[in-house]
């Protein structure tokens, strides 16, 4: 996964020549706000240029994470692993649908950055939107928590304003002002919708609604099948013996099943194992090869799995490996089950390999 991205730091301003609403160290300010501007192709979705707003949140999150929030995350191509992210507003400019103007930083704005020397290596970059267009903006009115600064947390979700402007008032703006420290020319290269790759495909071609297309499409497809996504185990056939002294079971009596459960399958289904055991649910057991007269089914029991371990007396010499289980069932009223008695583990799985039923 990757993240082509041009986005410089610049200072926002309000309007052509407004209140400044956030800056750069290398304009000599530093503000809360923290703005970047330029193009982005970010993965599976279409590229854009536009420019994002983030906002610190409380030191490593732990207050968020205390308060049952949770802590925020984002991707970062650098390591291509979701790090710990900052709140983060990113505004999309309409692709087509803008004029840039790149021009010398002016006197007036000047004046409002005093400790820059030189501004020969400096846009002023203004961004006016068509008429009618408007831009996306992803991440405004998600609620920003935890800030250092309660004022700022005010105005990003309370409509608060800070130099006599409110954050929406500055997001509904129809022309967009930016300083970047860039030369004008490369930045009349790189800042603007000009030089954007085309929209994200997926690269596959328009599915047709007509069945008859449809089935001759499949007809000419190549290659092989597609993997399956998962495997399901509910009806999975495993060998398995009854732990009990006891020749017939009547209904509603419990017995333990001792699962010779392959650990080759147990590590297959692992996950799903997880997740099937994690609450002990009652499970449905089919039974089956019973040798019961009259009947031919299987039988179908209700059980629940009690685990590897367990000091049921019936149990003590019927040791079993960790990747096998026992599951305690209740008999069902029909069929009536005639049981084989195995005094210990090595008498049953003699029978189990030699074929013998029950």
């Amino acid at each position: 996964m990757s993240n082509d991205s041009n986005m410089k730091p610049c200072a926002l301003l309000f309007g052509e020549a407004g209140p400044i609403i956030a800056a750069t160290p290398s304009l000599g300010l530093c503000t809360k706000v923290e703005v970047r501007v330029g193009t982005a192709t970010p993965p599976c979705a279409n590229p854009y240029f536009g420019f994002t707003l983030t906002f610190s949140r409380d030191p490593g999150q732990v207050t968020s994470e205390k308060e049952g929030r949770g802590v925020c995350y984002a991707y970062d191509p650098s390591s291509d692993k979701p790090v710990p992210s900052d709140f983060t507003i990113t505004v999309k400019f309409p692709r087509g649908s803008i004029s840039c103007s790149r021009l010398p930083v002016p006197a007036v704005i000047q004046t409002r950055f005093p400790k820059v020397q030189d501004w020969q290596g400096f846009t002023y970059l203004i961004v006016r939107l068509d008429d009618s267009s408007h831009p996306t903006i992803e991440g405004y009115r998600k609620e920003y928590f935890n800030s250092p600064d309660p004022k700022l947390q005010g105005w990003v979700n309370y409509h608060g304003r800070i130099n006599g402007v409110s954050f929406l008032e500055v997001l509904q703006q129809r022309a967009f002002s930016f300083i970047i420290e860039l030369p004008i020319a490369s930045c009349r290269e790189s800042m603007g919708d000009q030089n954007l790759p085309g929209l994200f495909t997926y690269g596959y071609p328009c599915q047709p609604a007509d069945v008859r297309e449809m089935k001759a499409l499949v007809d000419k497809k190549k290659g092989g099948d597609f993997p399956p996504c998962y495997a399901t185990i509910a009806e999975e056939r495993l060998l398995a013996y009854f732990a009990t002294p006891i020749r017939v079971i009547s209904e509603g009596h419990a017995v333990h099943l001792v699962v010779l459960v392959p650990k080759a399958w147990r590590d297959l289904h692992d996950l799903a194992w997880l997740r099937l055991t994690a609450g002990n649910p009652l499970i449905k057991v089919k039974i089956h090869d019973i040798s019961t007269p009259g009947h031919t089914g299987p039988a179908l029991w209700t059980g629940k799995i009690i685990g590897s371990n367990n000091s049921a007396p019936e149990l003590r010499t019927h040791p079993i490996q960790d990747h096998e289980l026992i599951v305690r069932v209740r008999a069902a009223s029909v069929p009536r089950i005639l049981i084989r008695h195995y005094p210990n583990r090595r008498t049953a799985d003699k029978a189990l390999t030699q074929g013998t039923q029950n």
